[in-house]
């Protein structure tokens, strides 16, 4: 058993809005870890943030475990994160296991590659380093040496951790750098500010996954019906005609979030085309619920989404101490045209309603490299991604040293930039009217 103790120091160069991004790192083997961190921020918008915590994983044939905890001291809260937490049995059907708990479940590589969060809920309090949340319920798992097949059942919904605001002096606040406030277009008129008023964190889910390997081809299929990982906004107004094409002056009198269920549904498939080429293909569709609001009360239209993503892998170098891996991918999402975006009354709403898909429509190109047969081993990772209806880059730098078995040292950066000034969807993990994002972070690492 390894433990792992690190300590964090991370210098922000910050404008106050960011993307968040998914990673595609070099899959360990089990192990357990124990991580102490805390770090400090600099934002151009003159915040000064310290975070401290910690971070526990430990893995075995019997349990699974990672669990986070930080403090902002700008914030003065106390953030909590629970990716995975399950205990596994044995039943007595050949190949058969089950797991008990929160469990963090690789359904969909395209849905984690580009971090859309349709299948798992994400950890987004900090946009720039979100983690993926696994789903509470009981798993049966059946595995062969051509296939596997997994199914669950859950009764409560864990949705995406976000940046809840608060309301003050009729005005919706928040100290946290990352929040962005998308509300201040419109006049409040609400008493009271009760995001958490949400009666709705106990609804039956279903999901399934199924995999077969043959040769070098392999295929995924999954399904659920479950509840969304996003909290649905709804609002309720006052003086706003929605059969006129002129806006009036009206009032929102009330805010509130509910959870509203979908169906999802993905297929994939990847093939080896030799032993340094892999193709993925895949294609997911999203069908949400429909709800009827009250009378005065406005959210979105819930459409159906199709996702279309390809990727190409090629491993250059593949050993023991030794790995390279290039990934060019390419993603699309095709949607309907909402109701609510035809009537020029309300198309403003769209900023509070809308789903934030964060790379709808883009492309991306990454390598990682990691070496431990040199003097000072080292892992470099370094990903660009385009979003092309947005019009705006991205690019990720990561290098971690290994000075000894015990001690490592890393430096990253990140840059986002746009040529476009069209403002777009925001939130609190959206780039919005910027030309240019940086943040440069040092940190350091000892294991014992």
């Amino acid at each position: 058993m390894k433990t792992k103790i690190s300590l964090f120091l991370i210098v922000f160069l910050w404008l106050p809005s960011v993307q968040a991004y998914p990673w595609m790192f070099f899959r360990e083997s089990g192990f357990s870890t124990v991580q102490l961190d805390t770090h400090s921020s600099y934002f151009l918008n003159g915040k000064i943030t310290i975070f401290s915590g910690f971070q526990l994983e430990y893995h075995n044939p019997k349990i699974d475990l990672n669990i986070g905890y930080n403090y902002s001291f700008l914030e003065e809260r106390h953030y909590s994160r629970i990716s995975e937490l399950s205990v596994i049995f044995p039943i007595p059907f050949d190949n058969w296991t089950m797991s008990l708990g929160i469990k963090d479940v690789l359904w969909s590589e395209a849905d984690r590659y580009w971090n859309h969060g349709l299948w798992q809920a994400r950890y987004l309090l900090d946009p720039l380093r979100p983690k993926q949340l696994g789903i509470p319920g009981i798993y049966f798992e059946h595995e062969t040496d051509t296939s596997n097949f997994l199914i669950s059942f859950s009764y409560f919904y864990i949705p995406d951790i976000i940046i809840f605001p608060k309301f003050k002096d009729n005005k919706i606040v928040s100290k946290n750098p990352f929040f962005i406030n998308t509300y201040n277009k419109f006049n409040w008129k609400v008493d009271e500010f009760m995001p958490f008023e949400i009666k709705e964190f106990f609804k039956p889910s279903l999901a399934f996954r199924f995999q077969h390997f043959v040769n070098n081809y392999s295929i995924n299929f999954s399904y659920a019906y479950k509840p969304i990982n996003q909290f649905q906004k709804v609002v309720k107004i006052e003086g706003l005609d929605l059969s006129t094409s002129s806006k009036s002056s009206f009032n929102i009198t009330n805010f509130r979030y509910f959870v509203l269920s979908h169906h999802l549904a993905s297929l994939e498939s990847e093939t080896a085309l030799s032993k340094r080429f892999s193709l993925f293909t895949s294609l997911f569709w999203e069908q949400p619920e429909q709800r009827r609001n009250k009378v005065n009360w406005l959210s979105d239209d819930f459409l159906s989404h199709l996702t279309y993503s390809l990727m190409v892998y090629f491993k250059e170098k593949w050993e023991k101490d030794k790995k390279t891996l290039f990934t060019l991918g390419w993603t699309k999402t095709v949607e309907k045209t909402s109701d609510l975006a035809s009537n020029p009354v309300i198309i403003d709403f769209r900023d509070v309603f809308k789903r934030n898909f964060n790379w709808k429509s883009a492309v991306s190109a990454s390598i990682e490299h990691e070496d431990k047969t040199m003097p000072v081993s080292f892992l470099s990772r370094f990903r660009v991604n385009y979003a092309l209806d947005n019009q705006f880059y991205q690019f990720i730098l990561e290098n971690y040293l290994y000075l000894s078995s015990h001690l490592r040292i890393y430096v990253s950066g990140d840059l986002f930039f746009r040529f476009s000034k069209e403002s777009i969807p925001a939130n609190s993990s959206s780039i919005k009217q910027y030309d240019g994002l940086s943040r440069i972070l040092f940190g350091g690492q000892y294991v014992f």
